[in-house]
C-alpha cells in the first residue's frame, strides 16, 4: 500500500503543478458536508428542503423509533432493578420483589424481540449495510444491570 499511496501523492503534485486543479467548481468554499450519498441527484433538492423541516427518509425515521424503544425499554428495567435494589436494602418481602423482578425481565425480553423484529425489518430497508443497527441483546443488558448491585 506505501507504493500505491506514493504514486497517488505524485499523480497528484504533477497535477497541481501543472495547474490542473485551478478554477475548480466550489474552489474556495467550504465543503457541504450534510449532502446525503444515497440520495439520488434528481432527489436532492428535494431531500435538502424536507431535511431542513426536520423530515427525514422513511429509513432514517425508522432508525430513529427503533432507537428511542430500545432507550425506553431499557430505561424501564434500569428503574425496576433500583427499585428492586431499594425494596431489598428496605428489608421488604423478598418473594414479593424478586417476583417483579423476574416479570420485569420478562416482559423486557418481549418488547426487545419485537424491537430486533423490527431491527431486520430495517436492515433490509437501508441503502447500504453501513446503516445496520445490531440487534439489542437483552441477556447481555440483563446481567449488566446484575453486575452492579
Amino acid at each position: 500500500m506505501p507504493d500505491l499511496d506514493r504514486l497517488i501523492d505524485a499523480i497528484v503534485r504533477q497535477a497541481i503543478e501543472e495547474g490542473k486543479l485551478k478554477n475548480l467548481k466550489g474552489e474556495g468554499k467550504p465543503l457541504d458536508l450534510r449532502k446525503n450519498p444515497f440520495v439520488k441527484e434528481e432527489w436532492r433538492m428535494a431531500f435538502d428542503v424536507l431535511s431542513k423541516e426536520g423530515y427525514l427518509l422513511p429509513w432514517m425515521e425508522k432508525r430513529n423509533e427503533i432507537e428511542r424503544d430500545a432507550e425506553a425499554a431499557q430505561k424501564k428495567l434500569a428503574r425496576t432493578w433500583n427499585w428492586r435494589t431499594e425494596e431489598l436494602a428496605a428489608g421488604h418481602d423478598p418473594q414479593f420483589v424478586e417476583a417483579e423482578w423476574r416479570r420485569a425481565q420478562r416482559e423486557f425480553r418481549e418488547v426487545v424481540t419485537g424491537i430486533n423484529k423490527r431491527i431486520d425489518s430495517y436492515n433490509l430497508e437501508v441503502p447500504s449495510d453501513v446503516f445496520h443497527r445490531l440487534k439489542v441483546d437483552s441477556a447481555r443488558i440483563i446481567a449488566g444491570l446484575e453486575a452492579h448491585p
